[in-house]
């Protein structure tokens, strides 16, 4: 139990070193209003992550992915539920900084803006890498030659990098539908259903934030 806690740490590692940084950051703004600190440490969550994430995927090779895929796949359920947990809780505390009396101080504002966005960003950056180890996980017979599980077609992309999977997941992000990859198993399809519906709830609290502000701006 406690191994495969720490396998599940280590592979995670990019996740909960984001979340070390907020919680530090969130420690540390004690004299602050509440909403603002839960603002602030989600946007310190979502940024370092996806900085983090940045810098694997800007040298990582189908091989790199291939490796990964086993391990970082293990435990994803948790990383999702925390990461809309994290996006909820931040959600909450923009519209509580937001939904106040009187004019939103700038500060207030860019940092909430800055938080729904890397929120955003974050979502479908770990439904792409969900893509991605599914794709590459090992669906060969024990003890013989590896063979990538698969599921997607990419045109004319016989071996897909993580821009691929990114491209595909974002494309559900902006529009709530697939693009021009193909999914190829009912399982995969299940995967892409959830996505995009979480997709258009999180598009559609979008525009609300946004009205949200336009009012606030007019009063």
């Amino acid at each position: 139990m406690i191994a495969g806690t720490g396998v599940h740490f280590r592979h995670h590692g990019r996740f909960y070193a984001a979340g070390l940084c907020a919680i530090g950051v969130w420690a540390a703004t004690g004299g602050l209003d509440p909403a603002l600190r839960f603002v602030l440490a989600g946007d310190v969550l979502f940024g370092i992550y996806l900085l983090l994430t940045a810098l694997f995927a800007v040298r990582a090779t189908p091989d790199d992915i291939r490796e990964k895929a086993e391990y970082e796949d293990e435990g994803i359920i948790v990383i999702v539920l925390l990461t809309l947990a994290a996006i909820g809780l931040s959600l909450g505390a923009i519209f509580s900084l937001l939904g106040r009396s009187g004019p939103v101080a700038p500060l207030d504002l860019t940092l909430s803006i800055a938080g729904v966005l890397l929120g955003w960003l974050t979502l479908h950056t770990i439904a792409a890498f969900r893509y991605a180890h599914l794709y590459y996980r090992d669906a060969g017979p024990p003890g013989g030659p590896r063979v990538d599980r698969g599921g997607f077609a990419f045109p004319a992309t016989p071996e897909p990098v993580i821009w691929d999977f990114l491209y595909h997941a974002f494309v559900i992000g902006m529009t709530a539908q697939v693009s021009d990859v193909q999914v190829e198993t009912t399982g995969l399809r299940r995967l892409v259903l959830a996505h995009g519906v979480l997709s258009f709830l999180f598009n559609t609290v979008l525009l609300a934030l946004a009205v949200n502000i336009a009012a606030g701006q007019v009063r």
